[in-house]
């Protein structure tokens, strides 16, 4: 992206402008976090974009999933994202994340360093309420021990709010240290569709968001196409 002379954009902005028979796949590969230049980047007509530094994986994963994508010469974005930051509004989601522990709260935020989503967080359970009911998110990691307000309280109320609201439920993945069958029991009967035990791994919080964002995508095409329905996320999102 950034090169003397005339940086990436430009040059994306040039090639486009040229109306190749075949229009090449053009990946941008920047130092920074590209996220509030995503609607620039798709005016631009880039496909996908990766954070240095790149691991060689990565990258190869990032080509063979361009290329096999039939959808990127159309006028709909790409709407699967499994490596970098593949350019799409529609699967981008705003998560949030309640946990009263600064050390995994940083955990998480590194976890999603690379990721396309907007994410917050929140040190209890009153906040996570107090910032949903302000502007809901598609998805909450809900630590289930906080103070003020437990998870499960939180959790109780924001489906209330939802229910009250006639609002499509988003999902909750309740957090915790205990793994026993009467705390998951609990968990889900607060209204948490999955539960995941810590410690909590990189790899079990990204798929526990791609499987959510498959849901969440879902749901919207089926809103705007007013069929309305929601798939239950414990049918989609392994527990853990």
């Amino acid at each position: 992206m950034h090169m003397p002379g005339m940086d990436g954009l430009k040059v994306a902005q040039r090639i486009r402008a040229i109306h190749l028979p075949t229009e090449p796949i053009i990946l941008m590969l920047s130092s920074n976090d590209l996220k509030p230049q995503l609607e620039r980047l798709k005016v631009l007509g880039l496909d996908a974009y990766l954070v240095k530094p790149v691991r060689r994986m990565e990258l190869f994963e990032a080509i063979r999933r361009l290329l096999d994508n039939d959808n990127r010469r159309s006028r709909n974005p790409i709407s699967d994202h499994r490596t970098g930051e593949l350019i799409s509004g529609d699967a981008v989601m705003r998560i949030l994340v309640a946990d009263d522990s600064p050390d995994n709260r940083l955990l998480i935020q590194g976890y999603l360093r690379r990721e396309p989503h907007q994410v917050a967080f929140a040190e209890n359970g009153r906040m996570a309420v107090d910032k949903f009911i302000a502007q809901p998110y598609d998805l909450i990691f809900m630590d289930m021990q906080m103070p003020e307000l437990d998870g499960l309280d939180a959790t109780r109320m924001i489906r209330e709010w939802e229910r009250k609201h006639g609002k499509r439920p988003s999902l909750i993945i309740a957090l915790t240290a205990s793994v026993l069958d009467e705390d998951v029991r609990g968990a889900l009967a607060a209204g948490c569709n999955a539960h995941i035990g810590k410690p909590l791994t990189k790899q079990v919080i990204l798929n526990a968001i791609r499987m959510a964002s498959i849901i969440v995508l879902d749901a919207r095409r089926q809103e705007n196409s007013d069929d309305g329905g929601f798939y239950a996320a414990e049918s989609v999102i392994e527990r853990h």
